[in-house]
């Protein structure tokens, strides 16, 4: 979670959970825009004070290893290993 204070009044402005995990990394431009990246591999960009996601391309992330690799007839896996597939970009496709 991060929180922005207004530094004269110590009044709390906004509160955001930013990533799944930890952050990393916070960067402030000079046009109150917060730029963060985090655990989930995912760079965005936050407006102050109100930490709102940016209207224009809020997420940025690079390919993760198994991305857009259908695993729904896959055999052989458990259960801990589908999940870990799909945290690393693999989906599983509901038959129809």
């Amino acid at each position: 979670m991060v929180s922005c204070w207004g530094v004269k009044n110590g009044i709390r402005h906004a509160e955001v959970k930013m990533h799944q995990g930890s952050i990393k990394s916070l960067a402030v431009n000079t046009e109150d825009v917060i730029a963060s990246t985090g655990d989930d591999g995912a760079i965005r960009l936050w407006n102050l004070p109100d930490l709102s996601p940016c209207a224009a391309l809020n997420t940025l992330r690079p390919p993760r290893p198994y991305e857009a690799m259908n695993i729904s007839r896959a055999s052989g896996l458990t259960s801990a290993q589908k999940e870990a597939l799909v945290a690393l970009g693999a989906l599983t496709i509901p038959s129809s």
